[in-house]
């Protein structure tokens, strides 16, 4: 939009880093999403991503930031078709969620942040409503 508008390079950098910083956060929302959420309010298969052993955040965090055996035990989990219980427990152990959390929130306070030097004007606020409302969603 701000390349279209015509905007400066500092004003299509700013959409940039908003647009990126929300999309880290409504991923992050998603992953939570697949781990927690029903499939009635879900709309897809709840706990699909563990079931066909889709990469996510939460999982890549688990190799990086997880104990020694916590990988493992993540494997074994989801090679004996497991439950997101079992894996949202070993997530809780191992301080995965929390850290998620944190990342996901300072990506949705970047967000705003990004959109500053555009001033307060109804365009900024509907920007931020909206992508608050992706965010925050509970499907």
């Amino acid at each position: 939009g701000a390349m279209i508008g015509a905007g400066g390079t500092e004003d299509v950098e700013a959409m940039r880093a908003f647009a990126l910083n929300i999309g880290i956060s409504f991923q992050i929302r998603d992953d939570e999403l697949d781990l927690t959420a029903e499939a009635t309010t879900r709309r897809k298969r709840a706990g699909g991503r563990l079931h066909y052993a889709r990469p996510t955040l939460p999982i890549i965090y688990l190799g990086k930031y997880g104990s020694k055996g916590a990988y493992k035990r993540y494997r074994q989990i989801q090679k004996r078709g497991g439950t997101r219980s079992e894996l949202l427990a070993l997530l809780g152990e191992e301080g995965i969620l929390e850290r998620l959390k944190q990342v996901k929130e300072h990506h949705i306070s970047q967000a705003p942040e990004a959109l500053s030097r555009f001033g307060s004007s109804e365009e900024v606020k509907a920007m931020t409503t909206l992508a608050n409302h992706m965010i925050v969603r509970d499907s």
